[in-house]
Protein backbone atom coordinates (compact mmCIF):
# COMPACT_ATOMS: atom_id res chain seq x y z
CA UNK A 1 0.00 0.00 0.00
CA UNK A 2 2.59 2.47 0.44
CA UNK A 3 4.64 2.14 -2.49
CA UNK A 4 1.60 2.91 -4.63
CA UNK A 5 0.65 6.13 -2.43
CA UNK A 6 3.53 7.76 -1.85
CA UNK A 7 4.42 10.90 -2.80
CA UNK A 8 8.05 11.11 -2.44
CA UNK A 9 11.02 8.57 -1.80
CA UNK A 10 12.94 8.38 1.69
CA UNK A 11 15.64 11.00 1.66
CA UNK A 12 14.04 13.32 -0.58
CA UNK A 13 15.22 16.59 0.41
CA UNK A 14 13.13 19.06 -2.26
CA UNK A 15 10.50 18.38 -4.69
CA UNK A 16 13.25 17.15 -8.07
CA UNK A 17 15.76 14.94 -6.03
CA UNK A 18 16.36 11.63 -4.50
CA UNK A 19 18.02 10.50 -1.54
CA UNK A 20 21.89 11.65 -2.37
CA UNK A 21 24.69 13.15 0.12
CA UNK A 22 22.92 16.38 -0.30
CA UNK A 23 20.37 14.24 2.44
CA UNK A 24 23.32 12.62 4.59
CA UNK A 25 24.79 16.56 4.92
CA UNK A 26 21.16 17.35 6.28
CA UNK A 27 20.90 14.50 8.28
CA UNK A 28 24.46 14.76 10.17
CA UNK A 29 24.03 19.11 10.26
CA UNK A 30 20.20 17.98 11.65
CA UNK A 31 22.45 15.56 14.14
CA UNK A 32 24.80 17.99 15.14
CA UNK A 33 22.19 20.62 16.46
CA UNK A 34 20.29 18.28 18.02
CA UNK A 35 23.40 17.19 20.05
CA UNK A 36 24.72 20.54 20.63
CA UNK A 37 21.34 21.52 22.22
CA UNK A 38 19.87 23.64 19.46
CA UNK A 39 17.88 21.17 17.18
CA UNK A 40 16.48 22.19 13.69
CA UNK A 41 12.70 23.22 13.73
CA UNK A 42 9.84 21.15 12.01
CA UNK A 43 7.10 22.94 10.24
CA UNK A 44 3.82 21.06 10.71
CA UNK A 45 1.88 20.89 7.60
CA UNK A 46 4.46 22.55 5.51
CA UNK A 47 5.15 20.67 1.99
CA UNK A 48 8.65 20.21 0.27
CA UNK A 49 10.59 23.23 -0.68
CA UNK A 50 11.03 23.68 -4.39
CA UNK A 51 14.36 24.08 -3.97
CA UNK A 52 16.90 22.18 -1.36
CA UNK A 53 18.74 25.52 -1.38
CA UNK A 54 15.47 27.30 0.61
CA UNK A 55 16.40 25.48 3.69
CA UNK A 56 17.96 27.22 6.53
CA UNK A 57 16.93 25.82 10.25
CA UNK A 58 13.91 24.80 9.96
CA UNK A 59 12.44 21.83 8.38
CA UNK A 60 9.04 20.76 6.75
CA UNK A 61 7.64 17.76 8.88
CA UNK A 62 7.32 15.61 5.32
CA UNK A 63 11.24 16.50 4.87
CA UNK A 64 12.34 16.00 8.85
CA UNK A 65 10.28 12.38 8.16
CA UNK A 66 11.75 11.63 4.72
CA UNK A 67 15.21 11.91 6.16
CA UNK A 68 14.51 9.10 9.36
CA UNK A 69 15.18 6.50 6.76
CA UNK A 70 14.85 3.78 9.48
CA UNK A 71 11.14 5.14 10.05
CA UNK A 72 12.15 4.65 14.06
CA UNK A 73 10.89 8.33 14.26
CA UNK A 74 13.85 9.72 15.66
CA UNK A 75 16.73 11.45 13.25
CA UNK A 76 20.16 9.92 14.34
CA UNK A 77 23.38 8.93 13.02
CA UNK A 78 22.17 5.58 12.07
CA UNK A 79 19.57 7.34 9.52
CA UNK A 80 22.96 8.83 8.02
CA UNK A 81 25.18 5.84 8.04
CA UNK A 82 22.67 3.68 6.50
CA UNK A 83 21.61 6.71 4.35
CA UNK A 84 25.84 7.29 3.10
CA UNK A 85 25.77 3.14 2.59
CA UNK A 86 22.52 3.43 0.29
CA UNK A 87 24.29 6.20 -1.75
CA UNK A 88 27.50 4.12 -2.14
CA UNK A 89 25.68 1.26 -3.50
CA UNK A 90 23.41 3.63 -5.97
CA UNK A 91 26.84 5.36 -7.01
CA UNK A 92 29.02 1.84 -7.39
CA UNK A 93 25.97 0.42 -9.51
CA UNK A 94 25.29 -2.15 -6.89
CA UNK A 95 21.95 -1.32 -6.60
CA UNK A 96 18.98 0.35 -9.04
CA UNK A 97 16.92 1.80 -6.50
CA UNK A 98 17.99 3.89 -3.22
CA UNK A 99 15.69 0.84 -1.56
CA UNK A 100 17.73 -2.40 -0.11
CA UNK A 101 14.68 -4.59 -0.33
CA UNK A 102 12.06 -4.96 -2.77
CA UNK A 103 8.36 -4.28 -1.04
CA UNK A 104 10.23 -2.30 1.87
CA UNK A 105 9.95 1.83 2.28
CA UNK A 106 12.80 1.94 4.87
CA UNK A 107 16.14 1.41 5.15
CA UNK A 108 17.91 -0.42 8.01
CA UNK A 109 21.46 -1.69 9.09
CA UNK A 110 19.47 -4.94 9.12
CA UNK A 111 18.28 -4.71 5.78
CA UNK A 112 21.95 -3.82 3.89
CA UNK A 113 22.90 -6.87 1.54
CA UNK A 114 26.13 -7.95 2.85
CA UNK A 115 28.35 -7.92 5.90
CA UNK A 116 28.37 -4.36 7.90
CA UNK A 117 31.00 -4.03 10.33
CA UNK A 118 31.18 -0.45 12.76
CA UNK A 119 33.36 -0.40 15.61
CA UNK A 120 34.11 3.77 16.88
CA UNK A 121 36.82 4.09 19.17
CA UNK A 122 37.08 7.44 21.05
CA UNK A 123 35.53 10.37 20.04
CA UNK A 124 36.64 10.53 16.19
CA UNK A 125 38.39 7.17 15.03
CA UNK A 126 36.22 4.57 13.10
CA UNK A 127 36.55 1.46 12.27
CA UNK A 128 34.08 0.20 8.81
CA UNK A 129 34.37 -3.15 7.34
CA UNK A 130 31.69 -3.15 4.58
CA UNK A 131 31.75 -6.71 2.34
CA UNK A 132 28.92 -7.23 -0.36
CA UNK A 133 27.99 -10.58 -1.36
Amino acid sequence: WIHENQVYELGQMDKTSQLDVVTVYFQLYCVARSGAGNACSNVKGADLLDSVLDYNDEFSEVCYNLMDVNGDGVLDNTDALTALVDVGFMGAGIQKTIYFEEGRYDLTMDSIPGTVNINVVGPTTANVTLSVY
